[in-house]
């Protein structure tokens, strides 16, 4: 016996609607991904370098210790000016300098982008997160992160 046209495009009831129905709790679905979302897409990926408003790490190569900062420019512009520190020699001022004049090791292979917030004191508070959350860091400062939410972690 074939089946009713009505019957064949009906979706199967969800279990959710089925434990539910009976409480007299209606409810409706809504999918994660659309056609449209899948099929347009009209801008470009902005490239890693290009992001501004980050937090971000640079691990060393040869040894477990990170340095994590923030920045309201591009990551590329940023990245230039810690290369700039370390090619001039400024350990005073800039922690990756520091690091390669006193250990020799290599710290521009793998920069990676944290995440990304456009408001400035959010940067910080998550830039002082995650510099008090590593357990071996480049940096001098820990940031503005309160000492009670260190017991977070």
């Amino acid at each position: 016996m074939p089946m009713s046209p009505s019957r064949m495009w009906r979706t199967p009831q969800n279990p959710s609607r089925r434990i539910l129905a009976p409480l007299g709790i209606r409810t409706s679905f809504q999918p994660t991904n659309t056609l449209r979302q899948v099929l347009v897409c009209p801008k470009d990926p902005v490239l890693k370098e290009n992001r501004s408003g980050v937090t971000y790490q640079i691990p060393c190569s040869r040894c477990p210790q990170t340095y994590i900062g923030q920045t309201g420019r591009t990551l590329g512009q940023r990245l230039k000016e810690h290369q700039r520190a370390v090619r001039n020699g400024n350990t005073s001022t800039s922690a990756l300098a520091d690091h390669v004049y006193s250990t020799g090791h290599q710290v521009w292979n793998k920069a990676q982008i944290i995440d990304s917030c456009p408001h400035t004191s959010k940067r910080c508070l998550l830039e002082s997160w995650m510099i008090q959350k590593q357990p071996s860091t480049l940096n001098r400062e820990l940031g503005p992160l309160l000492p009670v939410y260190r017991q977070l972690f």
